[in-house]
């Protein structure tokens, strides 16, 4: 069967007004989606830069927290980065060792830190410091507690960080007992774990070397720090020298063990 022209023409116009019909309701369909869908609150500029000021002082704050670590372990380049035998600063097999009982708290202890550390500085290798924990009571809990997370801050990072972490304490403790006032806002200052401190002070790790190093003091006569026990390693000869000495008097003591 054959159409004419106005045949097509019409099927033509209702198909055209039809499809026109579809658009205009699926159109209307959507608009009226679009109008009761939940609206999604957009932050304003205000927040935005608020955030960006936030990102901006953390990113701060921890590009800050690394430097000092960094410049704290330089100035303690000579430990070793790990070490199995105890909290050691200068050449594990030197000739010499001078193994400090030592506080924390105490003012003649921090004092004598630098002494020390001159010392073997300037011994090209020969000899060594190691530290022997021996918190007076009454500079306590706080210098057992700094005991304590030194050797939690070994344990996870190292010997040669260990040492940062003891010359940032030694530097900035009130000392004589009042310590340091929160110990993981001090550790994550430095780059550490702030939850890893925080888990240390309330476990009972380390509280046995702690209690070793205190009772090997008492057994050398030890009851006042700072005091050293300087030995010659190769000879075994050694000698205990009580009180603050200066760099001087230190290495005084290391020539009597030739």
């Amino acid at each position: 069967m054959s159409l004419n022209n106005n045949t097509v023409i019409k099927v033509s116009c209702v198909v055209l007004l039809g499809t026109q019909l579809f658009s205009v309701a699926y159109l209307s369909d959507r608009i009226s989606n679009v109008e009761n869908r939940p609206s999604v609150e957009q932050p304003n500029i205000e927040e935005l830069v608020q955030n960006a000021l936030v990102k901006a002082r953390a990113n701060e704050a921890q590009q800050k927290a690394q430097l000092k670590l960094q410049t704290l372990r330089q100035n303690a380049k000579l430990a070793p980065e790990y070490s199995d035998d105890g909290l050691i600063y200068g050449p594990a097999d030197a000739k010499y060792s001078i193994s400090v009982f030592t506080d924390i708290e105490c003012p003649y202890c921090r004092k004598m830190h630098g002494e020390v550390k001159r010392v073997v500085d300037s011994s090209d290798g020969a000899v060594n410091w190691k530290v022997i924990h021996f918190p007076l009571r009454r500079h306590n809990p706080a210098a057992a507690i700094q005991a304590q997370t030194l050797e939690c801050v070994k344990d996870s990072y190292g010997n040669r960080t260990a040492w940062a972490f003891l010359d940032a304490m030694i530097a900035e403790t009130e000392g004589n007992g009042k310590g340091i006032a929160d110990l993981p806002e001090f550790g994550g200052d430095m780059g550490l774990s702030r939850s890893l401190i925080s888990n240390c002070l309330i476990s009972d790790d380390n509280k046995g070397k702690i209690n070793a190093d205190y009772q090997r003091g008492l057994d050398a006569g030890i009851t006042g720090t700072p005091a050293m026990m300087i030995t010659n390693n190769e000879t075994g000869r050694s000698s205990l020298v009580k009180g603050l000495q200066d760099s001087p008097a230190i290495a005084l003591e290391i020539q009597k063990l030739l």
